[in-house]
């Protein structure tokens, strides 16, 4: 076989590869829109054809809000401002009270629950083995004094 012609079809299957790459990550980030809560209750969230949603879950909105239905798993990451102490999704230097919605569980965590059912500790990686509507919030008794917000990554 020719040099040449050896040469012109590596670079012609070079070529294509790049194509299709540049395919593949227009592809799995052109639709995916910023995300906004509509209000207290409520979250919009942007989805991609791997049933991936991404939220962001600002720390001034108070109570629970409504993630969709299950099952999935919720993976959350950020730091939020609670009062001027610091929290994470897992922890925070102050034990909640009974003020908190889930008391025993750190101020500024992030928690959920499923259907009107209990709340639980969430933190940075839950799975939810249900069909039911699953709600987050995070562990305060007063939001007006938070800033900040967490990541909330859901996948089904």
């Amino acid at each position: 076989m020719n040099i040449r012609v050896l040469v012109g079809i590596l670079i012609g299957v070079g070529v294509l590869l790049l194509a299709f790459g540049v395919y593949l990550v227009v592809r799995t980030t052109s639709n995916v829109p910023g995300t906004t809560a509509n209000n207290a209750n409520t979250v919009n969230a942007a989805s991609t054809p791997n049933d991936i949603q991404t939220i962001t879950f600002d720390a001034r909105n108070g109570g629970w809000r409504s993630i969709g239905n299950g099952p999935f798993t919720v993976s959350a990451s950020g730091i939020i401002d609670y009062g001027g102490e610091k929290a994470t999704p897992d922890n925070s230097p102050r034990m909640g009270d009974k003020t908190a919605p889930l008391a025993g569980v750190p101020f500024g965590v992030l928690i959920g629950r499923v259907g009107n059912g209990k709340p639980i500790k969430v933190g940075s990686f839950y799975r939810f083995d249900t069909t039911e509507t699953v709600y987050l919030a995070i562990n305060d008794s007063d939001y007006s004094d938070n800033s900040g917000s967490y990541t909330i990554t859901i996948k089904k």
